[in-house]
């Protein structure tokens, strides 16, 4: 049974390093653990090739030796890479032997693979600097509270280190359920079986408790436009409340039809593909707000936007820091929550308004389940008393 669970294990670890870059595989063979590689000939040979090689580490293939032969799949990976292979180090004569490694050096290499596996992953490598930022907010906060947990209770990277982490997070919230994402993503490189009803355990950000938002108004948006004193942020506020975009893809846009459109056009803007899900055209709702907010006059706030030098997310927290100043009550993200109502309730698609939100029907389903219930329940109630 246990040599079962030995190759169900290998089998999900290789998975997790097979990132296109990761050149090593830990394998069974016999009762050992061994690594398999592109290496080069060895010193008694007489050609010079990389061929495919294994390499015996001395480990037999025990669950207690599992972490101390990943370490040295990872050593063998960081000098393959770094061309500082050599035969004397590895060879038959220097096996390495069964030592112990501490927690925090298991869990630190598996951060390093799982790094590496996200900066490599072919769609990321389009779009670097929404990689960074998605990164930065996204994995990066939920990774340093799982080595704090475990620098606090000294568990090895198992099932019950992770289990422990995620119950540091309030039931029913968006950090527990973006917790519980990442932790089955590190579990799945490393090969750590969790529990069937996971998705449950993570206990999410969902429609109740998106349900329960406060919205701010159009009446109590337009009065805090009009109370906002910096034109150049009033003009920001307007484009989040017209067009329902993320905080800072304001900065990130071809406004040419906005700017130049004539008196029927609907006056799109092209969200650009720096943006976090990429290019896409987004409609302003109302279409009178873009007179009356008078945003085909376009004055953009000074604010670092070099993503070679910043983050999205740093360029949006702005815009959060903006608001505040100004005496806003609400937060950015409200007015793009308010344009996605305004379009369930003006009859705009669920697909479409999804493509215009720049995420996908799924997430758009889930997050807005509780108006467009509301509005099906009205149509539903007139089509049935007609003109009763």
């Amino acid at each position: 049974m246990q040599t079962i669970t030995i190759d169900h294990r290998l089998e999900a670890i290789n998975s997790g390093f097979n990132t296109g870059v990761f050149p090593v595989r830990l394998e069974r063979r016999g009762n050992k653990f061994v690594l398999r590689a592109k290496l080069p000939s060895k010193p008694h040979k007489n050609i010079s090739t990389i061929k495919s090689q294994r390499i015996s580490i001395g480990l037999d293939a025990t669950e207690n030796n599992l972490t101390t032969a990943m370490t040295k799949a990872t050593m063998l990976h960081q000098q393959v890479n770094a061309g500082t292979f050599t035969w004397e180090e590895w060879g038959a004569a220097k096996a390495v032997e069964p030592t112990a490694v501490k927690p925090a050096d298991g869990l630190r290499m598996a951060i390093e693979r799982f790094k590496e596996g996200f900066d490599n992953d072919p769609v990321r490598l389009r779009n670097p600097s929404a990689s960074r930022s998605t990164w930065r907010s996204g994995y990066g906060p939920y990774l340093k509270r799982l080595k704090t947990v475990q620098d606090d209770t000294q568990l090895p990277l198992d099932r019950e280190l992770l289990m422990v982490t995620l119950e540091t997070y309030t039931i029913a919230t968006r950090s527990r359920k973006a917790c519980g994402t990442v932790l089955a993503a590190i579990a799945k490189q490393e090969g750590i079986e969790l529990p069937n009803d996971w998705s449950k355990h993570c206990g999410g950000y969902g429609l109740k408790r998106t349900a329960k938002r406060v919205l701010p108004t159009d009446s109590e948006i337009e009065a805090a436009w009009s109370a906002i004193k910096n034109p150049q942020w009033q003009w920001v506020f307007g484009m989040l409340a017209a067009y329902g975009l993320r905080p800072s893809e304001v900065f990130f846009l071809d406004p040419e039809r906005l700017v130049n459109g004539g008196q029927n056009d609907n006056y799109p803007v092209r969200v650009l593909a720096t943006s976090k899900t990429g290019e896409r055209l987004a409609y302003p709702l109302h279409r009178h707000w873009v007179d009356s907010f008078g945003l085909k006059d376009v004055k953009l706030p000074k604010v670092r936007t070099d993503l070679d030098r910043t983050t999205l997310q740093i360029v949006g927290n702005t815009v959060s820091e903006a608001f505040k100043r100004s005496g806003i009550q609400f937060r950015p993200y409200d007015l793009r929550h308010a344009w996605a109502v305004r379009a369930i309730h003006a009859g705009l698609s669920d697909s479409i308004a999804a493509r215009m939100m720049g995420h996908s029907g799924a997430v758009h389903t889930e997050t807005y389940h509780y108006w467009m219930q509301e509005r099906d329940l009205e149509r539903g109630y007139a089509a049935a008393v007609g003109g009763c």
